[in-house]
């Protein structure tokens, strides 16, 4: 292991047998099982992972914000609970499997390029052999890495675990007794193809995504015909001057039937061809009656329902037919797209508008207001296409125009006169009355859509269905939302500025459809024929870890863990029920029962404390978590830490198959090695709702430099000198600096930022140290500096710190605690001259850069005293009129002589945010005179320091306290 290594994959090699060793004596010494004790408890989990398939690079970097905080805590002396499931539950698996099953090639190649033999694959016919094979590999993946994870508490879900769908069925029973589950008609995200709602780990694409009401308005024409406008804003029915048809696209005369207001309804609509399957699975029953152009339907004159105004069918090419219905209204005074193709249509000769059957006179509607918008006049969609010049309705522009005026108008917008009583209200507070009152009237129907695109994992585009007789979360429930927002103030946020985001959430979360009627996962304990989605069956598992080990291994605890009641989730969770009635009907130990129960009080004290996941779960799993634990737990139990980070690019690019940037976990130990890709994961990027980068180049790099560390830690670890210098005072100064960043900078799961001092700026500091001391290092200083290195980057590439440790006899290796702080006299003296004397190197070498010829010698002007004087002055000075005040006082003093360049350097200091303290003149020439070999040394010139009250050269003037003039000569 001495051995010096000279190409990537020996590199490779080395730290990999390393990171083996390290992981053997951690299992043997079962240092991460966790334990209840005396000390503070830290309890931190992740989103459990998806078992479709192989750990990918994306988990790497979840994990390792999870790692590296762990880790971190117990060197603080927390008692640390880091555990992790593997979630099955819904569709995908099911789906997968079918398509084994069918023998499509595609999901046959995915398998095989997994690295399934040929000869395995019938296997994944059955959901339950990937289940049981991807969690094996997941476990395996996560071994191989390290995780300081307590693997005896380690489950997957669906009923193939039986504590765990035991556990559910009890969650879902404690919702329904409080009212928070209905029954009823709900809108769910639907899968044509596979005949499935979509949960969010159902989708290839539109995680977050949820069905939003919208109302379509019925227009009619003379033949009694309705053309349904859709609208997310019903206010402006009122500003319609005229309707849209794309004149190129085939359009749908059909048959409705539909219920409204306890009346059923007949009535033939014109829609576009695109949304008949939506009208289906919404209950609107269409029968198609035949088909029509769009050209067909310009110039046909139809009635608002809303106003009785007519408005005639003009074309334009804008509009998408496959959003809503096809049929579009047009405001013009307030929608940039409607007020262009108007202009559009206006530049159009009569010779080219007769071929739509319409004239100039149709093409020039008066335009009405609706809304008072401050720095806008009466029409803001004419303002903002003016001022942003832009040319016609297919300007790319249109679109950051129409985001700008609705966002303006839906914040600071009032209503104005047309709408009588309700003048002066803004546009959210009118939204669900306009909405009711247009029902009610028959002037409109209510709809959904996707306000983005849902994708499957079949690769089907999603669409809006209303199922019946459908289960949900009432999370518009009032009295529930305001408890989740009192449990959201409760909490610590990582970083603090997402807190507004849950709150936001809560706001705006309407009811959630919790059951499917096909996959995997837990059935409903009272209605056999649904399974609970993917998303609502993971809102309290946290709760779960704390007990998991007792639950998954009950034969070592002479218990059946598969025939649990809800009367032992009960007592557990909730300290309910008497324990004997307990313990006979669950059939343990009323000991053991207790001993269960204190083991969750410990953990789940103020809940779980550090929860890791990725931004875009915010909208859901996050939020709904919080729902889920102010419904079930006392606020003893309530989560007090949650942490968002986002996205993984590699080398600042979306990871993506198709691009051949995917990499699963065991590519990167295969191709970069372990310590590698903990490095690179950790250094990604920090918590947040920023993207981290996987950046290959350094992952290719960093074994060198870790292997470096090792061998200098081999070399130097109790050599050196006993002589004490200034310059070992100034390491153990810089190194208490880095320990208080990098402590800061952890707590905050800042990885990325910690890591920049635990690792780079220790470097840096090493190699100042090395120069100043040409290698003869000072014992004590040098093993301070190998011990406290290793201890700070412990969390993230750990088994490199392990070996570190253990190869210089530091007694706590297989446990490591947080490195302290020396205390130091003279601090800032010391550092001020170290600076002084790097700045000083490096601003000689800047210049001899540009230096035209090679000097002979080089000047160091060392500033005049008077200068000094004045800048301890304005040190001293606490005036609110600063300027004037020290030259006032400088003025009383021996430094009037130097009153023409006193008010320029005054006014100079006082400029400045912040004035450090200096050196007096006599120690900063005496430092510098001390130094003058090393500096000569550092330049590779002959180095004369200058006295500027002994000179008259302009370097002299020019120089300042701690900034020495330099002149090459």
């Amino acid at each position: 292991m001495e051995k010096e290594h000279r190409n990537a994959e020996e590199l490779k090699h080395y730290m990999d047998k390393i990171a083996e060793d390290a992981q053997k004596e951690w299992e043997t010494n079962k240092t991460f099982n966790a334990e209840p004790d005396k000390r503070k408890k830290f309890f931190l989990n992740l989103a459990y992972p998806y078992i479709n398939g192989f750990l990918h690079l994306g988990h790497l970097f979840s994990f390792m914000r999870v790692e590296v905080m762990a880790r971190y805590k117990r060197m603080k002396n927390y008692n640390v609970l880091f555990p992790q499931g593997l979630h099955a539950t819904g569709q995908p698996i099911v789906a997968a499997a079918k398509r084994v099953k069918e023998k499509e090639p595609k999901q046959i190649e995915i398998l095989k390029l997994m690295g399934i033999p040929e000869k395995e694959i019938p296997k994944f016919e059955n959901p339950e052999h990937w289940i049981k094979y991807f969690s094996k590999e997941a476990i395996k993946d996560l071994k191989k890495l390290g995780a300081s994870i307590d693997f005896r508490r380690t489950f997957i879900t669906t009923h193939l675990n039986p504590p765990y769908d035991s556990f559910i069925k009890w969650q879902y029973l404690k919702l329904k007794e409080k009212n928070y589950i209905q029954k009823g008609t709900h809108p769910v995200v639907w899968c044509p193809n596979c005949q499935q709602p979509l949960g969010d780990h159902d989708r290839a694409e539109g995680e977050g995504v949820t069905p939003e009401e919208v109302v379509l308005i019925k227009f009619r024409s003379e033949d009694n015909e309705i053309f349904p406008a859709m609208t997310f804003r019903p206010e402006t029915t009122y500003g319609v001057t005229n309707i849209w048809v794309h004149p190129e696209s085939t359009y749908l005369k059909v048959k409705v039937t539909y219920t409204q207001n306890n009346k059923e309804l007949k009535e033939t609509w014109i829609i576009s061809e695109s949304v008949f399957e939506d009208l289906q699975i919404q209950g609107l029953n269409p029968v198609n009656l035949g088909k029509i152009e769009g050209k067909e339907l310009i110039g046909i004159t139809l009635t608002n329902p809303v106003t009785k105004k007519q408005v005639k069918i003009l074309p334009a090419t804008f509009i998408k037919t496959d959003t809503g219905t096809g049929i579009v209204m047009s405001v013009p005074s307030h929608a940039p797209y409607d007020y262009m193709a108007l202009k559009d249509l206006q530049n159009l000769s009569e010779k080219e508008l007769k071929k739509y059957n319409i004239t100039k006179q149709d093409t020039n509607p008066e335009l009405i207001s609706l809304i008072n918008l401050p720095g806008y006049s009466k029409y803001p969609a004419k303002d903002i296409c003016e001022k942003m010049k832009i040319k016609n309705q297919n300007d790319p522009k249109l679109t950051e125009a129409t985001k700008e005026i609705y966002k303006k108008e839906f914040h600071k917008g009032t209503l104005n006169s047309i709408f009588g009583k309700l003048e002066g209200k803004k546009i959210n507070e009118v939204k669900d009355i306009l909405t009711k009152k247009f029902i009610e009237s028959n002037h409109a129907v209510k709809y959904y859509i996707l306000p983005e695109p849902v994708i499957c994992r079949c690769l089907t585009k999603a669409s809006v269905k209303i199922i019946k007789d459908q289960y949900f979360l009432t999370y518009s429930n009032k009295e529930w939302k305001k408890k989740t927002h009192e449990l959201a103030d409760h909490i610590k946020y990582y970083p603090e500025d997402t807190k507004q985001n849950y709150h936001s959430t809560i706001d705006w979360l309407n009811n959630w459809a919790c059951t499917r009627d096909k996959g995997l996962g837990t059935r409903l304990p009272w209605d056999n024929k649904w399974l609970i989605e993917s998303l609502s069956d993971s809102t309290i598992y946290m709760a779960y870890y704390t007990i998991a080990h007792y639950l998954q291994n009950s034969q070592k605890y002479n218990f059946d863990s598969t025939k649990l009641k809800p009367s032992f989730f009960d007592f557990v969770f909730l300290n309910k029920g008497d324990i004997k009635k307990v313990s006979e009907e669950n059939k343990i130990h009323p000991s053991l029962l207790k001993e269960i129960q204190k083991e969750f009080q410990y953990w789940y004290n103020h809940g779980f404390d550090f929860r890791s996941s990725g931004k875009d779960l915010i909208q859901n799993h996050l939020t709904f978590l919080m729902f889920h634990h102010s419904a079930i737990f006392p606020k003893k139990h309530w989560p007090s830490g949650i942490a968002v980070n986002g996205h993984l690019l590699m080398d600042n690019e979306k990871m993506s198959k198709s691009k051949g940037n995917f990499i699963t976990m065991r590519d990167s130990f295969n191709l970069y090695g372990i310590e590698a890709s903990r490095f690179t994961a950790s250094i990604a990027g920090d918590v947040g709702i920023d993207d981290a980068n996987f950046d290959t180049r350094l992952a290719k790099t960093i074994n060198q430099k870790l292997y470096n560390m090792i061998e200098f830690a081999r070399q130097n670890y109790n050599k050196g000198t006993s002589k004490k210098r200034n310059i070992d005072i100034w390491m153990n100064i810089k190194l208490n600096e880095i320990i208080e960043k990098t402590d800061i900078h952890y707590d905050k799961s800042e990885t990325r930022t910690a890591l920049q001092y635990a690792f780079y700026e220790t470097r840096n500091i090493l190699k100042w140290y090395k120069r100043r001391t040409q290698g003869n290092y000072n014992r004590q200083t040098i093993n301070r500096f190998i011990k406290t290195q290793a201890l700070l980057l412990y969390p993230s590439i750990s088994h490199t710190s392990h070996h570190i440790l253990k190869t210089i006899n530091y007694s706590h290796y297989l446990d490591p605690k947080w490195p302290e702080k020396v205390k130091i006299d003279n601090e800032e003296q010391i550092l001020l001259k170290e600076n002084l004397l790097e700045t000083i190197i490096s601003d000689i070498n800047k210049i001899l850069k540009i230096f035209k010829q090679e000097p002979e010698q080089i000047e160091i002007f060392v500033s005049k005293s008077w200068k000094y004087d004045l800048y301890n002055l304005a040190l001293k000075l606490k005036s609110e009129n600063k300027l004037k005040s020290l030259i006032k006082e400088a003025m009383n003093t021996d430094l009037k002589k130097h009153s023409k360049q006193l008010v320029s350097y005054a006014q100079y200091l006082i400029k400045q945010p912040e004035l450090p303290n200096i050196l007096t003149k006599n120690e900063e020439l005496n430092f510098l005179k001390n130094n003058i070999e090393f500096i000569q040394k550092e330049t590779g010139y002959k180095i004369k320091i200058m006295d500027s009250d002994l000179s008259n050269d302009q370097k002299a003037s020019r120089s300042e306290p701690l900034k020495p003039g330099i002149k090459l000569i």
